[in-house]
């Protein structure tokens, strides 16, 4: 039985595997490498799950560029989770215009996307739901009823 439930599970959270995940990450002072093309600095993970590919929004819900690749001590990896480090490098934002060092941001997720994480919340850790909620307040400010 726990089998079935455990299998159940994994069947719903392969239906999100190919969702921009919510994340709210802090760009950390003191650690950018490079300001554009791509902009490379360092992140702290504040909520949720940052994975490649996704596009990034400041806290007004402006996009401000696309994760190329995240990269943990060197190595490339595929996510960074709540609390982990990392070093970004970014395609279409240039630090210091768009966004700047101890600024906040978050993944950039569409509303089809939103309204599936919302169907499948049971799945999402609290870190995951504090932030699709976060995300969900800052897209309203611009459309009263986005993801609603």
């Amino acid at each position: 039985e726990k089998e079935l439930e455990k299998r159940k599970k994994q069947k719903e959270l392969e239906e999100l595997e190919g969702l921009t995940w919510p994340a709210k990450l802090k760009i950390i002072p003191g650690f950018v490498f490079r300001q554009s093309n791509p902009a490379v600095f360092g992140v702290e993970i504040l909520l949720g799950k940052l994975r490649g590919k996704a596009s990034l929004m400041t806290e007004d819900g402006k996009e401000v560029g696309k994760i190329k690749n995240i990269e943990d001590q060197g190595e490339k990896v595929d996510e960074a989770k709540q609390s982990e480090q990392v070093a970004l490098s970014v395609t279409g934002l240039t630090l210091g215009r768009q966004a700047s060092e101890g600024q906040d941001l978050y993944t950039a997720i569409s509303e089809e996307n939103y309204r599936r994480f919302k169907k499948k919340k049971h799945l999402l850790n609290k870190s995951e739901k504090a932030v699709l909620l976060e995300i969900g307040k800052i897209m309203r400010q611009k459309n009263q009823v986005w993801g609603v």
